[in-house]
């Protein structure tokens, strides 16, 4: 009989070391926690802005060179009155439809501070849509000069404000410049909060 008692110890140690090995490889489940939290979300009224239209009305003007050059028609923010400078070849037509713009204001986090308005610099109107607008647009027919008048706070966070300019007529007309005439401006409002 041999013995092999030199390979019995490894081969032994061996397999003990292997099947550990085998018994450690194992994957370790992953450990998992959970938590709670809260999610919020806030809703308010926004500032809102509602504004009608500044109306000049209808200044009847000569064609051509007129004496004086260019007019400048003026309608009051306090009351809507127009008046003018320039040219004295023209009459301003002072019916309903020449009227100062008026902002609405409503849903202001603040209930006592005053409203202030600021207003695009300048615009110049083009022609009007439809069978009232002019054959010849002018390019150079302007509204600046922006003025205001009220936004009291009415202590519920709105309040109205009212709004005036110049409107300047260029000189040189032609007939087919006559028609009506449209723009917009924007009117930011701050309520001083």
């Amino acid at each position: 009989m041999i013995f092999h008692g030199k390979n019995a110890l490894p081969r032994a140690a061996l397999t003990s070391a292997l099947t550990m090995s085998l018994g450690l490889s194992q994957a370790v489940p992953a450990a998992e926690g959970s938590g709670e939290m809260d999610v919020n979300a806030g809703l308010t009224q926004a500032l809102s802005v509602t504004c009608t239209a500044l109306n000049f009305g209808t200044t009847s003007i000569v064609e051509g060179t007129r004496a004086g050059g260019g007019t400048v028609v003026t309608l009051a923010a306090t009351d809507g009155a127009l008046t003018s400078t320039g040219s004295t070849a023209f009459a301003l037509d002072n019916d309903s439809a020449a009227t100062h713009g008026v902002c609405t204001i409503s849903g202001s986090g603040s209930n006592t501070n005053s409203f202030n308005a600021d207003i695009t610099t300048s615009v110049d109107l083009s022609a009007a849509t439809g069978e009232t607008g002019p054959d010849t647009a002018l390019t150079d027919l302007t509204v600046d000069t922006f003025t205001t008048d009220g936004g009291a706070n009415d202590g519920s966070g709105g309040s109205t404000i009212n709004i005036g300019g110049n409107l300047t007529i260029p000189d040189g007309l032609l007939s087919a410049n006559m028609g009506d005439y449209t723009g917009t401006v924007t009117v930011t409002v701050d309520d001083n909060g």
